[in-house]
């Protein structure tokens, strides 16, 4: 079956680009050239994934579809959080790491776990008009992002001690949601856009992650972004100009080979 494997070398990409996050590259050389990548040209990553997720979620139309769908998230939940259970052992097995493990998994599986979540979120409000869905899902993604720099930037006891936890934002409901939704509306609503405006949204990025790159050296702390505002613009962009790339071909050998990566490149540190 001939299909275009624009997205799949798309996130063989990106899979490297998750390698490189967690890897933290460039840190032994120079922290900031590294916090203008991990905290910034790298955090497309995640976001695309679930944004490139949710666009084939909306070829689902009926219930038992649903099923089978989450079902087969679910098994992949299960069975990649089996093949880390040995890791969590050096942490102790402790009900609250257990609990931890049920809910958001082992380091790189959280985002499966509250995508599914936010899967139910988007089909139980697929009624919803793509402009009321839109709407609410750059909503809760911007209250996300203003938690996050709440976080990382205020010097508050209580907002260090109650937001700063890193699921306080990057969760189903501020992330994941925002980000599925937005591939789910752009499959429904076959958005187009003009060039200058998928620049100027690249101009943002580097702007935002700019600022950013200065305000940790004048912090002097370890700051870490997963949510960045210029992302609920640019991510979608990079989808839609991606997907116009036609790159016919009929094996699915590279969108395998970057799911695989993607899942075993934790073993590799």
């Amino acid at each position: 079956m001939k299909r275009n494997i624009s997205l799949d070398i798309l996130k063989f990409i990106l899979a490297f680009f998750v390698i490189g996050l967690h890897g933290r590259l460039f840190y032994d050389i120079n922290p900031y050239l590294s916090f203008t990548f991990v905290s910034g040209l790298f955090r497309v990553a995640v976001p695309l994934f679930i944004l490139i997720t949710g666009f084939f979620f909306a070829e689902i139309s009926n219930n038992k579809g649903f099923i089978k769908w989450c079902k087969r998230i679910l098994f992949l939940y299960i069975f990649w959080n089996i093949i880390y259970l040995p890791l969590w052992y050096h942490k102790g097995m402790s009900p609250k790491i257990f609990t931890f493990i049920i809910t958001n998994g082992f380091l790189h599986l959280w985002y499966i776990s509250h995508m599914l979540v936010a899967s139910f979120f988007v089909w139980f409000t697929r009624k919803l008009s793509i402009k009321k869905g839109l709407i609410l899902a750059i909503s809760l993604y911007l209250i996300g992002c203003f938690l996050q720099y709440l976080a990382n930037y205020s010097k508050n006891n209580f907002i260090t001690q109650y937001v700063s936890h890193l699921y306080i934002y990057r969760n189903f409901l501020f992330f994941c949601f925002p980000f599925f939704y937005l591939g789910y509306a752009l499959n429904k609503g076959g958005f187009k856009f003009k060039n200058y405006i998928f620049y100027i949204s690249i101009f943002l990025f580097i702007i935002e992650i700019t600022i950013n790159t200065f305000l940790s050296y004048y912090y002097s702390k370890d700051l870490n972004f997963d949510l960045l505002v210029s992302l609920i613009i640019l991510c979608p962009l990079i989808f839609i100009k991606t997907k116009e790339i036609l790159l016919i071909s009929s094996t699915k050998y590279i969108a395998l080979l970057s799911s695989g990566i993607y899942f075993i490149h934790i073993l590799t540190f």
